[in-house]
């Protein structure tokens, strides 16, 4: 049980790694019609804090382009990215800004 915990840690350090250094941050949208729900506002998003189960927080500014702040990815593209997990077959993705 313990040595699951620490894979799970190790893990989560590592996708939040990854994502720093491929400037993007992915949430799950769901995998059913209506599973993706997006509040007012939800585009003007300029912040995003990434962390592991609070710990390493790091607050990131999202990119706002022409293409907007957000796309709709799904999971075989960020697998191709190196991003290996189980994961909802429809996903949302910032685009980060980590350099100054």
């Amino acid at each position: 049980m313990i040595e699951n915990i620490r894979r799970k840690e190790e893990f989560r350090k590592e996708v939040l790694e990854l994502m720093i250094e491929k400037g993007i941050c992915y949430m799950r949208a769901g995998e059913i019609d209506g599973s993706l729900q997006v509040t007012p506002d939800f585009e003007r998003m300029r912040y995003v804090l990434l962390h592991r189960d609070g710990k390493d927080a790091q607050l990131f500014h999202i990119k706002n382009g022409k293409e907007g702040s957000f796309s709709i990815w799904t999971k075989e593209t960020l697998e191709n990215m190196a991003f290996i997990r189980n994961m909802q077959p429809i996903i949302l993705l910032f685009r980060l800004i980590t350099s100054p």
